[in-house]
């Protein structure tokens, strides 16, 4: 979700990248609070500290995330608009909810307090998701 952490000598880990840990391969897919949770291959979880996955002597970022589609405007265009309207209302709520940032972007400003991911939680993860 936008969180990025760099690790010693600088490559950046963020929820997505594949990095390598106590010999594996896992998908970072989640980062909070000084916090990483990975997921291996075959569906174990793990939850650690950034600084004990960096201090891993086989630690290293295997894959970025992959980048970020362009969205299928014109999908959106052929839904009816009160369609199209509340989908676009909940990807502005998603991303803020996923950054703190209104809009989903920290150029629009500072945190709101509602939405800080530091402080609270709004909604359910699983309503995040499903309305990602």
């Amino acid at each position: 979700m936008g969180a990025r952490s760099r690790g010693p000598g600088g490559p950046v880990v963020e929820v997505g990248s594949r990095v390598r840990f106590e010999g594996r391969t896992w998908t970072v897919a989640a980062l909070h609070g000084g916090q990483v949770r990975l997921i291996a291959e075959n569906g174990e979880m793990a939850a650690l500290l950034l600084s004990l996955l960096f201090a891993d002597e086989g630690f290293g970022v295997a894959a970025a995330p992959a980048a970020r589609r362009v969205p299928p405007l014109g999908l959106l265009k052929s839904l009816p608009a009160p369609v199209r309207e509340r989908a676009l209302a909940w990807e502005r709520h998603v991303r803020e909810v996923e950054t703190g940032c209104p809009g989903g972007s920290a150029a629009a400003g500072p945190p709101r307090g509602a939405y800080d991911p530091d402080a609270r939680t709004p909604t359910s993860a699983v309503t995040v998701r499903r309305m990602r």
